[in-house]
């Protein structure tokens, strides 16, 4: 089964492909420019108990270790092809 596979491979990869049948390519000039705006809001509450099986600690990771909840982040991008 795998020779057979195999063997469908190799004739496949020796056929002729259309884009080298063209000779050469287009020239294609590309530009571009894209922006975004990412938001994100977090909720970090957790529990840390003892291991003994007992109730521990609640935690707010906002509250207790000065993280922020809240975050926004601007994300662009720029470029181009010439050919």
């Amino acid at each position: 089964m795998h020779r057979i596979a195999v063997l469908g491979l190799l004739v496949c990869a020796g056929l002729p492909s259309p884009v080298l049948a063209q000779g050469t390519l287009p020239a294609v000039d590309r530009f571009y420019l894209a922006a975004g705006h990412y938001r994100a809001d977090h909720d970090l509450d957790t529990r840390w108990d003892t291991s003994d099986g007992s109730l521990g600690t609640n935690v707010n990771f906002q509250r207790d270790l000065g993280f922020v909840d809240q975050q926004d982040a601007l994300a662009w991008r720029i470029g181009g092809s010439f050919g």
